[in-house]
């Protein structure tokens, strides 16, 4: 019990350190992430992912943010029904994770949170949109394949830029 107290603790600390929507107003691609159970890893808000993204032709986002050499390099986040420049709370989202062995994580369960969605700026296939938020998972993640133990997401907030051309 007191493991599981110093980690609540140590995710809550960890994201509250970040401030705010948890990265400067600058920051166009970022994760601060931390789990446990079948992987204890934690990715902080000033570490330097690449986003991989698309353009959205919709509504919804997708985003991969990769960090080689990490014990968590992969973290995926998808949704369909956020919308270019709408809050929103308690949506539906998928999150996989993928570990530095070849682990892979999947949970169609979780919801994300958006707390902001404002206008970048205008580029020639779209409009930049900067959305930043929080994803809460109720249940640990089971492994996609294997017997791999399942992951619990204790914490999780990103920021990223979607490209939406409606």
């Amino acid at each position: 019990m007191e493991l599981m107290r110093a980690k609540v603790a140590v995710a809550l600390g960890f994201l509250g350190s970040c401030g705010g929507d948890g990265f400067d107003g600058d920051t166009t691609c970022g994760v601060a992430v931390s789990v446990s159970g079948g992987l204890e890893a934690a990715i902080g808000a000033s570490e330097n992912p690449a986003c991989l993204t698309q353009v959205s032709f919709g509504d919804g986002i997708d985003v991969v943010y990769v960090l080689p050499g990490h014990a968590l390099p992969r973290v995926e986040l998808s949704n369909d029904t956020i919308r270019r420049g709408e809050t929103a709370v308690a949506q539906p989202a998928q999150v996989r994770l993928e570990s530095s062995t070849g682990e892979v994580w999947v949970d169609n369960t979780c919801t994300i949170d958006v707390a902001s969605n404002t206008f970048d700026r205008a580029v020639e296939f779209g409009d930049h949109y900067r959305v930043a938020g929080t994803v809460t998972c109720p249940a640990p993640l089971p492994p996609a394949t294997g017997d791999a133990p399942a992951v619990m997401v204790d914490a999780l907030e990103f920021v990223v830029v979607i490209t939406w051309n409606q």
